[in-house]
C-alpha cells in the first residue's frame, strides 16, 4: 500500500468513526432528562430530527402554524392543533423516555415558531413584484372585469385600494380609511374579481393557510 493510499484510508476511517453529539439535555440528580424543563423540550424540538424546522409563526395571521408535514406523527402543514401536541408528547416520551406536560409543549411550540417568522402575503407581493414585467394595468382593472366606465375616478379609487392593501401588509400601523364598495346583481363578477385579485385570500395550501387580506 502506498503512502497516499494509506493516508486515504485513514482519512475514511476518521469521518466514519465521527459520533454526533447527544442533545445537551438538563439533567436531574438521578441522571434522567429533567421533565419540568421549558429549555430541554425546546431542545429537542430544536434539533431532533424529524421535529426541528416543523414551526414557524406568520405574522399576518398572528398564529403559530406547521410548515412542515410529519406523516408517522399524522401532522399536516397548517395551523397547530390540539391532536398534534399529544401525539408528539407520547413521540417524544417513546423517543427520550420523558413526559413532558402539554403546557410545557406549548410554550415551547411558542418559542420555536418565533425564531422562525414569516409573513406570506409579504413574500407573495415580494415574488409578484419580481414577476410584473412592467405594464400599467390599474386604469382597466375595474372596467375589464367588472364593466366600470372608464375615468379618473375610477382608476383613482382602484390606486388607493391596492396602495393601501400593500401599504398594510408592508407597515400595519400605516393609515387606510378607505373602502372598495362594489355595487351590483348576483353574478356580476365581483367575488370573481376579489379573487383573482387575490384580496379575498393568499392562499400556498388551500386546505390549511386560511390567511385572508382584510382592509
Amino acid at each position: 500500500m502506498s503512502v497516499d493510499d494509506a493516508i486515504k484510508k485513514a482519512e475514511n476511517q476518521e469521518s466514519t468513526n465521527v459520533v454526533k453529539m447527544p442533545i445537551p439535555f438538563t439533567m436531574t440528580q438521578n441522571g434522567t432528562i429533567k421533565a419540568n424543563s421549558l429549555r430541554n423540550i425546546g431542545l429537542i424540538l430544536e434539533q431532533d430530527d424529524i421535529l426541528k424546522g416543523t414551526f414557524a409563526y406568520n405574522e399576518f395571521s398572528f398564529a403559530d402554524e406547521v410548515i412542515k408535514s410529519i406523516p408517522q406523527l399524522h401532522i399536516k402543514c397548517g395551523y397547530v392543533e390540539d391532536n398534534y401536541i399529544s401525539s408528539i408528547l407520547r413521540y417524544i416520551e417513546d423517543k427520550y423516555g420523558v413526559l413532558f406536560t402539554e403546557r410545557l409543549l406549548h410554550m415551547a411550540v411558542s418559542n420555536d415558531a418565533q425564531s422562525n417568522s414569516y409573513n406570506p402575503v409579504k413574500k407573495y407581493l415580494e415574488e409578484a413584484e419580481k414577476e410584473w414585467d412592467g405594464e400599467q394595468r390599474v386604469a382597466l382593472l375595474l372596467p375589464e372585469f367588472l364593466g366600470v366606465e372608464i375615468s379618473e375616478v375610477t382608476t383613482l379609487q382602484t390606486k388607493i385600494f391596492f396602495v393601501g392593501a400593500v401599504a398594510k401588509v408592508f407597515n400595519p400601523n400605516s393609515k387606510f380609511d378607505y373602502v372598495l364598495d362594489l355595487v351590483g346583481g348576483q353574478g356580476v363578477g365581483k367575488t370573481t374579481f376579489l379573487r383573482k385579485s387575490q384580496m379575498v385570500g393568499i392562499q400556498t395550501n388551500s386546505q390549511t393557510l386560511r390567511t385572508k387580506i382584510v382592509i
